[in-house]
């Protein structure tokens, strides 16, 4: 018998794969949308129809809305973000300079600021060992 282990390892393995990874990128929302829909197009044929004895019940409803909402609410929260650093010029006359990259997400962004004005005034540098930063020349 196999153990728990090795049923995650293989699958771990199997959804490392380029080609699976897009699949499902493109079809768990399909699957997704496509439950929905049939549940809005029953609810609503209730709905309209007017049928005496149908009481749907809220929590239907509501669990309806936060599905409904659940891709639009990850897209805005994991979108990518760019992230602008810059120094001034030194007292001794040295240029400024301007650091850019992106990460992904509001709350890695935020982290991600963070490190970088910590880095600014311990090193006076915003890059750090894995900072996404880059200096523009």
């Amino acid at each position: 018998m196999r153990s728990v282990t090795d049923w995650f390892g293989e699958y771990g393995a199997s959804h490392a794969n380029p080609t699976n990874k897009l699949l499902h990128w493109i079809c768990v929302p399909l699957i997704v949308l496509s439950i929905m829909g049939l549940l809005w197009v029953a609810l609503l044929a209730w709905w309209f129809t007017g049928s005496q004895g149908v009481v749907v019940p809220i929590w239907v409803w509501l669990i309806l809305l936060i599905v409904a909402g659940f891709f639009p609410g990850r897209w805005v929260l994991r979108r990518p973000r760019t992230l602008v650093a810059e120094t001034p010029g030194g007292a001794d006359g040295s240029a400024p300079e301007r650091w850019v990259g992106w990460v992904r997400g509001t709350a890695a962004a935020r982290e991600e600021m963070t490190a970088t004005i910590r880095s600014l005034e311990t090193r006076a540098t915003p890059a750090y060992a894995d900072s996404p930063l880059q200096p523009v020349s």
